[in-house]
């Protein structure tokens, strides 16, 4: 949508919604939480994936549930929207060629860039390297007694020896990353992969910026010209690979209530996810909606009634920006936009509290991260538990959410999370599974809390022990590509989701690992991860000790 159409419809929304009285009583509450969700997570509003029709749907109600509250908008236009632009992805685009002696193929139709692939040319004979396989077992081995590759173009299947069903035969050789990277060590100039098992699905062929790039270009060809091309061993290939990056709008949106009172505080949760899915869901299959009812529309509602009883509140010492933000799920776009953004002076702003998956409580468990970030934490976090949650703390600001740019930014900040569970980044993220009388009680845990923050002055800030190493955990040169379970209590890291593309999945780890130790470094907690991630650099190589069950096995990894 365009901004102007943004704009005229957020005009349109001033002229025919008026402002609402609310009713407090628990059932109201959980009633509007409930609603809340439910829209944010229908299937109509698409998976509210930033720079979609599904997110401009998404906050576009935002910006109505605002102003039946009469939250002040401060942005541009007199709106609740804050646009800012992202790289959404990448594409190939013209110049994109594969010529096999003279048989000119189609991009998009015969073939397609892997997003493994770099943007380069090559020009080389094709040899074909069997399955691509390096296996201690010559017979399996694609590369035993080849000396002939270096400089040339290499076919390769995308199965294994038998077939798909014999997949985990080969473990992480198997691996089309790892076909690459041992194809790249063998002096290929390119690679062109071919799919002749029914049984194997092709690759992804929307090309992810997240994933890790090789140093040479890397195609797909399809159907009947994958098969073909078995016919042109031999013969001269030029191949060219041209990748653009997408860049779209988003939109935050900010409204402000505003007391007329010396300092602020911010309340915060994404309103994006995933869309149809992508390179960071963990669904496998087509295309699906992925509706991210705890991820993240229960944040969302937790902000929209946290707003809506703040602004029927007679105490009125501080200020309430209410900031929904977009892009959370493309690297925490949106709250970096803000924070460098002037769109409100940050110096009044005395602390900020995110709400990230905070829908699907179990045992009265209560993940709060950040409370090392002001000395005034701890107490306030006491004094206000009046439903007695089994609270976790964990004292660094940083971490996997939006709060993370404003502790970078010296401000105080605290993340309420319910913890992992099995639907996170799959479509099966329903509202119907949300405990929205937990929602409410931790409602109520936050007012109490900010009802007895300090007013006259600013919460000082602090910077947390795990963040005074050499380098801050934002500013590592290596990261093992997971997203750790905050909600884990025990000894280690335990391993939320393995992202896709990432060292740790090169290196064979999976969801639910707990990271033990690091070359020499033991993993405790959290806290001694981070630490240990800061003594590697990129190229390093070292050992990670998990546990996987009741076993203990050990990994292999290579920082990039």
């Amino acid at each position: 949508m365009k901004k102007i159409s943004v704009t005229l419809l957020f005009l349109l929304l001033l002229g025919f919604i008026s402002a609402q009285q609310f009713d407090f009583d628990d059932q109201s509450r959980i009633n509007r939480i409930k609603t809340d969700v439910e829209l944010l997570a229908s299937d109509s509003i698409l998976g509210r994936e930033a720079g979609t029709k599904g997110e401009i749907m998404a906050m576009n109600y935002l910006a109505q549930e605002f102003k039946k509250m009469e939250l002040k908008p401060i942005m541009k236009d007199n709106t609740y929207f804050q646009e800012f632009e992202f790289i959404a992805g990448a594409t190939y685009q013209d110049g994109t060629s594969l010529i096999v002696g003279d048989n000119v193929l189609k991009p998009g139709e015969d073939f397609y860039p892997l997003s493994f692939s770099a943007s380069k040319s090559a020009k080389a004979e094709l040899i074909n390297i069997g399955y691509g396989l390096e296996t201690k077992d010559q017979q399996t081995n694609d590369y035993y007694g080849r000396d002939e590759l270096e400089g040339n173009i290499f076919l390769m299947e995308l199965s294994v020896p038998g077939g798909a069903t014999h997949y985990e035969d080969y473990a992480e050789e198997a691996n089309i990353k790892q076909k690459i990277k041992t194809a790249e060590k063998h002096g290929a100039s390119g690679i062109v992969i071919v799919n002749n098992d029914k049984h194997m699905r092709d690759p992804e062929k929307k090309i992810s910026l997240r994933e890790i790039k090789a140093d040479i270009p890397v195609v797909f060809v399809k159907g009947d010209a994958g098969r073909a091309i078995k016919q042109d061993i031999g013969k001269q290939v030029k191949l060219n690979v041209n990748i653009r990056k997408i860049r779209k709008e988003a939109y935050n949106v900010v409204g402000l209530i505003n007391n007329d009172a010396p300092y602020t505080v911010v309340l915060g949760a994404h309103y994006d996810h995933l869309g149809m899915g992508g390179p960071s869901s963990r669904y496998v299959g087509p295309p699906k909606v992925h509706n991210g009812a705890d991820d993240n529309a229960s944040g969302v509602a937790m902000i929209l009634e946290l707003a809506r009883k703040l602004k029927s509140n007679e105490n009125k010492n501080l200020n309430f920006l209410i900031l929904a933000f977009s892009a959370e799920e493309h690297g925490l776009v949106g709250s970096s936009h803000f924070v460098q953004s002037t769109a409100y002076k940050k110096d009044k702003i005395t602390a900020m509290l995110n709400f990230d998956m905070v829908g699907r409580m179990e045992e009265n468990k209560l993940h709060i991260s950040g409370t090392g970030t002001s000395p005034a934490w701890k107490d306030l976090i006491g004094q206000s538990n009046d439903h007695d949650f089994n609270i976790k703390t964990s004292e660094p600001g940083t971490g996997g959410s939006d709060q993370m740019n404003f502790y970078l930014d010296s401000i105080p900040v605290l993340f309420y999370f319910t913890g992992i569970h099995d639907d996170y980044h799959k479509p099966s993220d329903d509202a119907d599974k949300l405990n929205y009388a937990s929602m409410l009680k931790i409602n109520e845990t936050i007012e109490q809390l900010i009802s007895e923050m300090p007013h006259q002055e600013k919460l000082k800030y602090n910077k947390t022990e795990s963040d005074k190493s050499k380098r801050r955990p934002a500013d590592f040169s290596v990261t093992l590509g997971v997203m750790p379970d905050h909600s884990f209590d025990g000894k280690g890291m335990r391993i939320a989701n393995v992202i896709q593309g990432r060292v740790s999945e090169e290196s064979g780890l999976k969801d639910g690992d707990i990271v033990i130790q690091m070359g020499e470094h033991e993993i405790k907690d959290m806290m001694s991860y981070m630490k240990a991630l800061s003594e590697f650099e990129k190229g390093s190589k070292t050992t990670v000790k998990i546990k996987r069950g009741n076993k203990i096995l050990e990994k292999q990894v290579q920082f990039k």
